[in-house]
């Protein structure tokens, strides 16, 4: 009789294994009791003697906890994950107005989507121009303009701050 290995994949959220490292940077601590506190991910560790770790909830929660007190609350983690993209972090800077490089991406996504609608209508408008040079055409093509102009801006000044 054949056996067959089969490869198990990592979840889709995991970049690692933990080996059951509490202390792993990213490691994906799942609770022990849901109604006292909700999945974590470790971020970080302070202190040598007396070291105090900085977790970060699902619901966007940061606790600074000794590593008996994580022992307690959650299980050995699997797997590690991004701490610069995961879900906690997320929600974390979701609940303190911090805007996400996602978010920021999007805007500018739309904003350049609508840019590249604006600009197809200018070359429409131009080549139409060029052929029956009037006002009106011209004045269409100097409003789509603007309006892609303030688009730009728009969108530069919500990568600014």
């Amino acid at each position: 009789m054949e056996t067959e290995i089969s490869c198990v994949n990592l979840p889709t959220c995991a970049k690692g294994y933990a080996d059951g490292d509490y202390t792993k940077i990213g490691a994906m601590l799942a609770t022990r009791n849901g109604r006292q506190i909700g999945n974590a991910v470790m971020l970080s560790n302070d202190g040598e003697e007396q070291p105090i770790y900085t977790i970060c909830t699902d619901a966007g929660s940061l606790l600074h906890l000794n590593l008996e007190e994580i022992k307690g609350m959650f299980y050995p983690p699997i797997h590690i994950t991004d701490i610069r993209d995961c879900p906690a972090v997320r929600a974390y800077e979701s609940k303190n107005g911090i805007i996400c490089k996602q978010d920021i991406n999007n805007e500018l996504l739309k904003s350049l989507e609508e840019t590249r609608h604006l600009l197809a209508l200018v070359t429409f408008l131009s080549r139409k121009a060029i052929n029956h040079p009037d006002k009106e055409t011209i004045h269409s093509i100097n409003s789509v303009l603007s309006r892609a102009k303030k688009v730009c801006e728009d969108a530069k000044k919500s990568f600014e701050s």
